[in-house]
Formats: C-alpha cells, sequence, structure tokens
C-alpha cells in the first residue's frame, strides 16, 4: 500500500451540543491529546495527507490542529450530513489520490492497527467502497449493514429509517469508509436528503454502488468494538478516558 495513493478526510464539523461547553467537540482532550489529534495520529498510517471537515469555531479547530499537525481544511458551513461534509472536501483532494479513507474526529480510541488493516482490505479487494463494520450484540443507535443472499453489503439503513426486522440485524456501521476517489467524486453528485433526518447520508453510497450490480462493496470486521466508541456528551467522555487509560496501564 502506497501512502501518496491515499488521502484521509477527517470529520470535525459539529457543534456537539450535548457536551455542554463552549470547546469544540473534537477538542475535549483524551489523555492530554484533543480527540481530533488522537485520530489523526492513528490515520497517518493511512497517509499524511489529510483534510479535516470543520464548520462549527473552525478557527479554533484549525488553530489546535496546526500546532502540531500540517494538514488542509474544508469548510462545511451548515451541518447537513456526513454526505454533505464530505464533498465539502473533495476540492481539497489532491489529483494523483486513488483512494480516500473517511473517520470521524471524535473517535479517540481507534487505532493505527484497524485502520491500516481496513486500508489494505480495501485496496487489495479492489472495491470501489468499503465499510468497516462491527458485530454487537446491541446494535441499536447504529446504522445496519443489510446483506443480500451472497452476504454482500447492499444498503445501509440508519437506526431512524430502519423497519423492525431490519433493526434486528446485529451486523452494524462503525462509521469509517474506503472509496475509491473516482466513485466517491461522482457518487456524492446522486445522494439527497429524501430520509428521516433530512440530511445527506455517506452511507447512501452503499445503495448507489449496489444497484450497479457489480459486488463493489467492501465489509471489513472492526476486531475490538470499543475503538470505534464516538465521543457526544461528558459522560461518554469519561469512558473513553478511563478505557484509554486502563489500555495504557496494561501496555
Amino acid at each position: 500500500m502506497e501512502k501518496k495513493d491515499w488521502c484521509v478526510v477527517v470529520l470535525a464539523a459539529g457543534k456537539g451540543k450535548r457536551m455542554e461547553s463552549s470547546l469544540p467537540k473534537v477538542l475535549h482532550e483524551v489523555a492530554g491529546m484533543p480527540m481530533v489529534l488522537r485520530v489523526c495520529e492513528a490515520a497517518s498510517v493511512v497517509s499524511d495527507n489529510m483534510v479535516i471537515v470543520v464548520g462549527h469555531k473552525a478557527e479554533q479547530v484549525k488553530s489546535a490542529v496546526l500546532k502540531s499537525r500540517k494538514v488542509k481544511f474544508a469548510l462545511q458551513k451548515e451541518q447537513r450530513g456526513t454526505g454533505d461534509a464530505v464533498k465539502s472536501a473533495v476540492s481539497c483532494i489532491e489529483e494523483n489520490v486513488k483512494n480516500i479513507m473517511v473517520v470521524c474526529g471524535d473517535t479517540p480510541l481507534i487505532t493505527s492497527k484497524s485502520l491500516d488493516d481496513f486500508a489494505r482490505h480495501h485496496e487489495n479487494g479492489n472495491f470501489e467502497m468499503s465499510i468497516l463494520g462491527m458485530e454487537l450484540d446491541d446494535p441499536s443507535g447504529y446504522g445496519r449493514l443489510v446483506q443480500d443472499e451472497r452476504g454482500t453489503i447492499v444498503r445501509i439503513v440508519e437506526q431512524a429509517d430502519a423497519d423492525e426486522k431490519q433493526k434486528l440485524i446485529t451486523l452494524v456501521n462503525s462509521g469509517v469508509y474506503c472509496f475509491k476517489k473516482d466513485f466517491l467524486v461522482k457518487g456524492l453528485l446522486k445522494i439527497d436528503c429524501t430520509n428521516a433526518q433530512e440530511e445527506y447520508y455517506l452511507t447512501d453510497l452503499a445503495k448507489i454502488s449496489s444497484e450497479k450490480n457489480n459486488n463493489k462493496i467492501g465489509c471489513h470486521i472492526l476486531n475490538n468494538p470499543v475503538e470505534a466508541l464516538g465521543v457526544n456528551s461528558k459522560k461518554e467522555l469519561e469512558s473513553v478516558k478511563a478505557l484509554l487509560a486502563g489500555s495504557l496501564s496494561m501496555a
């Protein structure tokens, strides 16, 4: 895998209302480092070519990141979903890039090994889209990975849009993706906001790919789902801090 062939897009535009803090969510620290920088550090195994999508208090996030990393920034002017966020980053991605990884800036436990394994799985499988999936006993709150009779992913259905049968699916979306650049750029032009949240879902690209019937959607299972825990509240922040402290003490 050649790092020069990759670009990492980090989603960091959210307001984080449930944090009840004036500090942008992704700048809350875990073990002495802002969450977004922990994600960047882990993702640097894939590529040092990074675009961070900012929105809420963008200048504050930029200032904090640039103290330790040289990255590009894309501005998402309105919070209109993950698809819109990634679309705002497209113009910042260099022409020679072949593959793009999308990660969330509020998942500070994600590891370099997991992201490296995922990127290699995507590249080796020659997939146009790959999803980092998880098997959970309780899938509540997560997007479900809907498979056909062959076991190929055909759709990602968000919790708010899932029917009762789909809610029983235990294979879920971690929120980390890999794409062939050409597929991503063209696919983003086709998604709309006709869903319960009235947002542009990046996950709709799975349906767009499956409708071509070319079996080009990959799924790599995250061995430790804890790595994908997102932080949306002070309680979740404390839980993540405790989990990281425990792993560091055992290292």
